[in-house]
């Protein structure tokens, strides 16, 4: 997930520069042209900017897209078939979410998903962004204290 969450952040952080540089779209490069689909041996695996073009990037990102839902689905999946239940709840990576992620968590048949929003659930929420209150491995003591903190502090 790590490459295809790489190429997807930066086609998307590019796109715009991209687009904005002529008036027509530009054709897509053949895979075999385009250095997001190569291997490359750079320094912490980042793409090698000196070569690549404009007109790579919207088909690296419609292909980081394709692999996002595959894997989205595939690890519904897996899990599903370890634990030998319905897998029913997405938990998004990080919190980071666009509305095409939310849109392939949904056409996988999740329920429900979570962020890294803070604050507590409340009727008429969207179910595939809700948020989440953090809990770490504290003692009964701090977990105490951090909950009632966390109720005292909550939205009305």
């Amino acid at each position: 997930m790590t490459k295809s969450l790489i190429l997807i952040l930066l086609a998307v952080g590019l796109l715009f520069t991209a687009c904005s540089k002529t008036s027509e779209p530009p054709a897509e490069a053949p895979a075999a042209d385009n250095p997001f689909f190569a291997e490359y041996d750079t320094p912490f695996q980042v793409p090698p900017f000196d070569i690549i073009k404009p007109e790579d990037f919207i088909p690296a990102y419609e292909k980081g897209m394709e692999q996002q839902k595959a894997e989205i689905e595939n690890s519904k999946e897996m899990l599903s078939s370890l634990l030998g239940k319905t897998i029913r709840y997405f938990s998004y990576p990080y919190g980071r979410l666009s509305q095409v992620t939310v849109d392939h968590v949904i056409e996988a048949g999740f329920e429900a998903a979570l962020g890294t929003q803070l604050g507590f659930v409340r009727s008429g929420d969207d179910l595939f962004q809700l948020r989440r209150c953090t809990v770490h491995n504290w003692d009964h003591e701090i977990f105490k204290f951090e909950l009632e903190r966390f109720l005292l502090h909550r939205e009305n």
